[in-house]
């Protein structure tokens, strides 16, 4: 038995309701009880974070949503025409598995050559609810990378987090970049697009495609995009996708 769980805010509500709407399964609202079985929530914020603490805790299945890993939709301008990754038993999917390009070459995306000859490295720290949610002190994480760095590389670096973009395109702060770190940020999927490599230093969408260990910043991974790209894209839905049944019956084959 599976339980959908949202929060009092509009983009829980509208996210969950298209998502009730095409399942047919109970529709609870944060603060409440935990119901028997497995929990699907979007996001963990105001009253939904006790919640899945407790299920994951108690060894129950549940399925994450998030905004999407490609064209996510754009909450601050009440955008939901967008994408949402979903995901069973984790907060993100691997890439790994096998999928046709056809839904990455929906998007009218294309992966761009390696880039290499950039100087400066990017350091994408997750932010404190993120941070929270995971378990970990994203202060001390920062601080350790940042030492970690430069013990083995005299390059520059940049921090780029949610307060300090100003007005930046990820792309266009990665023109000169020899790499992205991050801990588990969906940056390193769209640096990964950009060809720019990535080191991420925990499990994520980008894991696989990056290099985990920081004292090899001088020799990044350049592998095969292709194959993890069209897998990310199998595993993102539009609103529609949800209300029509079509991700549910796909992430539960």
């Amino acid at each position: 038995m599976w339980n959908l769980y949202a929060s009092d805010h509009v983009h829980s509500v509208t996210v969950m309701s298209a998502l009730a709407a095409g399942t047919g399964l109970p529709l609870h609202q944060a603060p409440c009880d935990l119901a028997p079985g497995g929990m699907v929530t979007y996001g963990c914020l105001r009253g939904l974070r006790a919640l899945f603490e407790r299920t994951r805790i108690e060894g129950r299945d549940y399925v994450y949503l998030d905004n999407g890993y490609f064209r996510p939709s754009a909450h601050n301008r009440r955008d939901y025409s967008g994408y949402y990754r979903a995901t069973k038993n984790a907060l993100q999917h691997d890439g790994s598995g096998t999928a046709d390009p056809h839904r990455f070459e929906m998007l009218g995306k294309r992966l761009l050559p390696w880039k290499f000859g950039g100087q400066a490295i990017m350091i994408c720290p997750p932010g404190n609810v993120f941070a929270g949610l995971v378990g970990f002190d994203a202060q001390g994480w920062l601080a350790q990378t940042i030492a970690t760095i430069k013990k083995v590389t005299d390059r520059p670096y940049l921090v780029r987090d949610k307060s300090n973009r100003g007005g930046v395109t990820l792309w266009d702060a990665l023109r000169d970049c020899h790499c992205l770190v991050t801990h588990s940020s969906n940056a390193a999927v769209e640096a990964l697009v950009y060809g720019v490599p990535v080191f991420c230093t925990a499990p994520c969408a980008a894991y696989a495609m990056g290099q985990p260990d920081l004292s090899m910043i001088e020799a990044p991974r350049y592998p095969e995009r292709e194959p993890w790209a069209w897998a990310l894209a199998a595993n993102q839905w539009t609103l529609a996708e949800m209300k029509s049944g079509q991700m549910w019956r796909e992430i539960n084959p």
